[in-house]
């Protein structure tokens, strides 16, 4: 999809499995999916898509998120990211900026790999609270200290409005 000059292409990296009745309830009824049963399977399960979007414009390649990762626990399978990036015509060493929208697990996971930055040239960038939250605080969750804390000078904390790219 194009925005005047700036590209905004899908990359996807698996998909997720929950069940719909414990991500929506609704105060005083009983099946707040009742009016939504074409998004469910079956059984009563959603499947989310995993992934974000690689956006281009000047000589930037900005990716928004950075899917699972190479992760499978059963309820949510990743690993496809590199491929679709590739897809587009993408390689790791031409994204020059990843920013996380928040830093839950399925956002982060091709942030490293094996302790290294996957995207080699790449700027990643995080909102300083969700930062705080997730890696320094005293409720920091290991996976994200795990996948972020190798980042180390190439991660920008922001808490005010900025411009990523041109556009």
């Amino acid at each position: 999809m194009k925005i005047g000059n700036i590209g905004v292409l899908p990359v996807m990296d698996g998909v997720g499995v929950e069940v719909a009745a414990d991500m929506l309830s609704r105060p005083g009824v009983d099946d707040a999916w009742a009016c939504h049963t074409e998004h469910m399977e079956a059984d009563g399960t959603l499947r989310l898509p995993l992934g974000g979007f690689c956006v281009r414009t000047g000589d930037r390649t900005v990716l928004v998120d950075a899917g699972v990762g190479a992760f499978d626990d059963g309820k949510y399978v990743g690993g496809g990211m590199l491929d679709s990036l590739a897809a587009h015509g993408i390689g790791p060493a031409d994204v020059t900026d990843v920013v996380f929208t928040h830093l839950h697990f399925d956002h982060i996971g091709w942030a490293t790999h094996d302790g290294a930055a996957v995207f080699p040239k790449a700027t990643y960038r995080a909102h300083r609270a969700d930062w705080e939250h997730f890696v320094m605080g005293e409720n920091a969750q290991p996976g994200a200290v795990e996948k972020l804390t190798p980042l180390g000078a190439r991660l920008e904390l922001f808490d005010t409005d900025f411009t990523v790219a041109p556009g």
